[in-house]
């Protein structure tokens, strides 16, 4: 029987440098420690560099080098951090939820009065200001929303969480994309390519449709991969879960209807890569500007294969490994130090 967590898409991560990739990777190590928000453990340790979300980061932006690749290796730190959180303690309570969005939308417009108490919070102001300081207003203000969505997305999850059935099928497409952080990443990847994107080109019709289409290639393999970790947690909130309730089909069934929609919206993306060149012509775009909109595009292609070799490969999604390692005792609201 194939392997269902490999979809019609590439399948190797774009090339980087090896030497870079394992630096940073030693520097997400390294910052997670400075905050505090990973157990200074032998056991720790493995499994940071098993989960190698240095290394993904070095191959969702292969260009990028020193401290504008260590920005984008600790944002996928705190974000794995948030997930996890919301993954377990924050998931299951939603005045936790609630009280632990509340800090970390203080982190992201810290002043002397709301500056964060928590590791997870300090660490996320780290991120921010770092992601944030040398982009235009117009960068910062659309990521911030990115945040929000984000954020406010996660207690959406956690209010829906316990249900006996999962969403409707167009419910949980919108829902699932509110869910899923990559908004920021994309964001974060014009910070660590130093290629900012003007605002009428970000928000081009092409090219916000190739965002969306790799949100959702990347949201509804994941939900394949992470499968029978959400229904051990009696999750309902997962594609495969939804096709299976509301079409009356079997489970192998849905696994297989997830993948194609995956394959028909990676053939979309491919088609919509094609005509860029000619959106560009009709814009009559500088070739600086011309430039860093295929760049951008590359980029987005470039992360989509990055995140499929990552989430049919990483430990993050092989059953033993799903375990609490004590480091998201950190994160809780009541810590102080």
């Amino acid at each position: 029987m194939p392997d269902r967590n490999i979809f019609a898409l590439p399948r190797t991560a774009p090339p980087c440098d090896p030497a870079e990739a394992q630096r940073t990777q030693r520097h997400g190590l390294a910052w997670m420690r400075s905050f505090n928000l990973l157990c200074n453990t032998d056991e720790a340790t493995r499994y940071f560099d098993a989960l190698g979300l240095g290394r993904l980061a070095a191959a969702c932006s292969p260009r990028s080098r020193g401290e504008h690749l260590d920005v984008l290796t600790d944002l996928f730190c705190v974000l794995w951090a948030i997930d996890d959180y919301f993954d377990g303690p924050a998931g299951d309570q939603l005045p936790l939820a609630q009280h632990t969005i509340a800090e970390l939308k203080d982190a992201l417009a810290p002043s002397t009065t709301t500056a964060p108490v928590t590791p997870l919070g300090r660490a996320l102001a780290d991120v921010w200001f770092r992601s944030t300081a040398s982009m235009s207003e117009s960068f910062r203000q659309r990521n911030l929303g990115n945040w929000h969505d984000f954020l406010n997305g996660l207690v959406s999850e956690t209010m829906t969480r316990k249900d006996d059935a999962p969403p409707d099928l167009d419910t949980y497409l919108v829902f699932r994309r509110s869910t899923i952080s990559l908004p920021i990443f994309f964001a974060v990847m014009e910070r660590a390519r130093q290629e900012e994107l003007l605002t009428h080109l970000y928000v081009n019709a092409n090219i916000e449709r190739m965002r969306h289409l790799v949100m959702d290639i990347i949201a509804w393999s994941n939900d394949v991969q992470s499968l029978q970790h959400e229904v051990r947690r009696g999750d309902m909130a997962n594609l495969v879960l939804v096709l299976e309730h509301h079409t009356g089909c079997t489970r192998i069934q849905a696994i297989e209807q997830v993948h194609t929609m995956v394959r028909d919206a990676y053939h979309e993306f491919q088609k919509l890569s094609t005509i860029i060149p000619r959106v560009f012509a009709t814009l009559g775009l500088r070739p600086d500007d011309a430039r860093r909109t295929g760049n951008y595009a590359t980029a987005l292609h470039d992360y989509m294969a990055a995140c499929h070799v990552f989430g049919a490969d990483s430990i993050r999604y092989q059953d033993e490994s799903r375990r609490r390692l004590g480091y998201a005792l950190n994160f809780a609201p009541s810590e102080t130090d």
